[in-house]
Formats: C-alpha cells, structure tokens, sequence
C-alpha cells in the first residue's frame, strides 16, 4: 500500500486507475475556482468566503478530467491579468479537513503557449480533487 500523504485526508491507497469520463454522458460539476494576483489566498479566507473572496471567484462547469491547461484557459478568459506575458498560474487545492481547510499544491500552468510543462496535463481527477473542494490559483510572474 502506498503510504502518502495526501492534503489532509488520511493516507492514499494504491493509485486509482484513471476512469475514462464520457462528457457527453456524465454532467459537469462545479467547480468554484479563486484567483488572486501575485499570491495564494490566506486558507482561512475560505472560511468567509461569501464576503472575503466574492470578487475573486470564477465558478466554472466542468468535468474530473478537465487539465489544468484547460482551466488555465478558461480562467484567463475572465482574468485578463492571467494572459499577460511572462505569468504562471499556481493551482492549490482546498479541501475541508475536520473543521478546516487544507491546502496543497498540484501544479503550476505557464500563460505562455510555447513553454508547456507536464503539469499543463495534469487532470483533477490525477489529484486527490473530490467534488465540492475548491481551486485557489495565484497569477504570478514567471521566474
């Protein structure tokens, strides 16, 4: 069994095997996605996130397999800070853990088209997302 730690939850089993997702058959969900220039949201913002976080969030439909470069495009176009150039996206999780929320990070999308990383792959569904967490992503510059 694989022993890692996994944001919060307790320890993952064995790898998941990744399940195809028709999406004309399976409904989206929704994902409440919170973006912020320069840097992440303070964890305990999400506690009052009605009031604190209102003009930064982006509720998006979308489906398990969605990858972070997909997102990262759906983003930018609400966020137009998210196209400038020379920007990454950093994707964190936040998830409820026993009262709180926990946060990780799964991955980090450059806003230029021609410099992509493995992360730009990455799929919710290849972290340990489950429906009803949220996506805190901070639009930085590049280093």
């Amino acid at each position: 069994i694989n022993a890692e730690y996994m944001g919060g939850r307790g320890f993952a089993r064995e790898p998941i095997p990744k399940k195809e997702i028709s999406r004309q058959e399976v409904c989206p969900l929704l994902l409440r996605v919170f973006v912020k220039k320069s840097e992440h949201h303070n964890v305990e913002q999400f506690h009052n996130r009605a009031t604190e976080l209102v003009d930064d969030e982006v509720q998006i439909y979308t489906w398990k397999d969605a990858t972070l470069l997909e997102l990262t495009q759906l983003i930018q176009q609400v966020k137009p800070f998210a196209k400038e150039r020379n920007v990454q996206l950093h994707f964190n999780l936040i998830s409820p853990s026993k009262g709180k929320f926990a946060e990780r990070h799964i991955g980090t999308v450059r806003a230029e088209t021609s410099r992509r990383s493995e992360d730009d792959k990455k799929t919710l569904q290849d972290t340990t997302f489950e429906t009803g967490d949220y996506l805190d992503v901070a639009v930085m510059a590049a280093a």
